[in-house]
């Protein structure tokens, strides 16, 4: 089970880390800066 789920949870995790990325990419920078 263990060889099976790991590589769907690596999948899922760099999956959620690059919709972050998409969403921060997407925020107006200039909101961050003062």
């Amino acid at each position: 089970m263990n060889l099976f789920l790991n590589p769907v949870i690596v999948a899922l995790l760099v999956v959620s880390q690059g919709a972050v990325v998409i969403c921060l990419s997407r925020r107006p920078k200039h909101r961050l800066a003062p």
